[in-house]
């Protein structure tokens, strides 16, 4: 076992950094190669990396963020192992990993599109791209929709998603728009690729809850959620897919949808409401939107895959009328989502693990799949 590294400045501004000849890989000894996902500038530092175990091939590393010796330069120190072959091939065969990399790979100074982003599961979707290296294009309607009884998210919770981003050393290009208009979204995926040079990931995820009061259940509710949701995840896609085409370097997108789309949400009629109904058929009809742009686009190698939580714990799903309906359900109509795991909702960032492993290059070769984050829900 060998540890090797590699010392490549850092660009001033952004994008994907390449070795020369711009593949992207390097051979370490003996001929295994690898892909880096950090771009490495400083010598190897045994007071700022811990060393790999020697004779335990995929031993652990840790890195530091810190100023290069360059002020051109901001540098990542990380150690990459590489073992002989017959190493390699033997750890394969037994399914072993490491499980100690210090990033995901493929994350780092790739750009994901994101909408939904002021608040929420959108937020954490955000943080968690931006922690792993990612810069950010988000986009959110700061402004209430009238079907909607409970306050949609504010501009302040759109710059603060930015800071959250910026505060991890990353960029992001918020603008306010909304779903429903693809030109707005056009133009937020033009400014954002212009500013921050590349388009990787996708993540539709911006969604309502139409469904309380009065106003949930009108025509106006049903609409609503099928325009938010079905249309808006449609816009998302059209605005982004073609430039990630061009660019030739695949990509990952993702539709944020619901396990409504397997389960009924309505058990007994004190639950009815159009705004639920409208709910439910768009989260269903993710799944085909998802599998269709799978199938057109993998030849780009660009994968598309819908994502099924049960209940998440956002400002959408816990509110007072959210807590007024519920308390008000039958004990049929509180069966909705009813988990097997003993968890009354799951955090954003649940789900935010899940969508880092879809933009990961680990799920590469996964996409037209609806994937279930659910805590169990599909087995009551």
């Amino acid at each position: 076992m060998r540890a090797w590294i590699v010392s490549v400045p850092s660009p001033r501004k952004r994008g994907v950094s390449r070795l020369p000849g711009g593949s992207g890989q390097a051979s370490g000894p003996l001929g295994v190669a690898a892909t880096l996902t950090l771009i490495v500038h400083k010598n190897y530092d045994n007071n700022g990396i811990e060393q790999v175990a020697s004779g335990s091939p995929g031993g652990s590393c840790r890195h530091v963020e810190d100023q290069g010796s360059s002020p051109d330069t901001t540098a990542t120190r990380l150690c990459i192992t590489f073992a002989a072959q017959s190493f390699d091939r033997r750890q394969h065969d037994r399914g072993r990993r490491n499980r100690d990399v210090v990033m995901r790979q493929g994350i780092a100074g790739k750009v994901a599109f994101i909408t939904g982003v002021a608040r929420g599961q959108g937020r954490a979707h955000a943080a968690r791209l931006a922690a792993e290296g990612a810069d950010i294009i988000g986009i959110d309607i700061c402004a209430n929709i009238d079907s909607v009884a409970y306050p949609m998210a504010s501009p302040a919770d759109l710059e603060e998603t930015a800071r959250i981003v910026r505060g991890h050393g990353r960029q992001m290009v918020a603008t306010i728009a909304d779903v429903r208009d693809r030109k707005a979204l056009e133009a937020a995926v033009a400014e954002g690729v212009a500013e921050l040079g590349r388009l990787d990931f996708v993540i539709a995820n911006a969604g309502i809850c139409a469904i309380y009061g009065d106003s949930g259940n009108t025509h106006a509710a049903w609409q609503d959620s099928l325009d938010v949701m079905l249309t808006g995840a449609l816009n998302t896609i059209e605005a982004a897919y073609l430039t990630m085409r061009d660019q030739g370097d695949g990509g990952s997108i993702t539709i944020v949808s619901s396990m409504a789309a397997f389960k009924p949400m309505m058990w007994e009629e004190s639950t009815h409401s159009l705004g639920m109904l409208g709910y439910s058929a768009a989260k269903a009809a993710h799944i085909n939107l998802a599998r269709n742009y799978a199938s057109m686009l993998a030849p780009h190698r660009i994968r598309v895959n819908s994502v099924h939580p049960t209940g998440v714990d956002t400002e959408m799903t816990n509110n007072e009328f959210s807590r007024a309906r519920w308390e008000l359900a039958g004990q049929e109509g509180g069966r909705a989502l009813t988990n097997a795991i003993p968890v009354t909702m799951i955090q954003p960032d649940n789900v935010a693990d899940l969508i880092l492993w879809l933009c990961s290059d680990e799920s590469k070769f996964v996409t037209g799949n609806p994937i279930l984050v659910d805590a169990g829900t599909n087995l009551r």
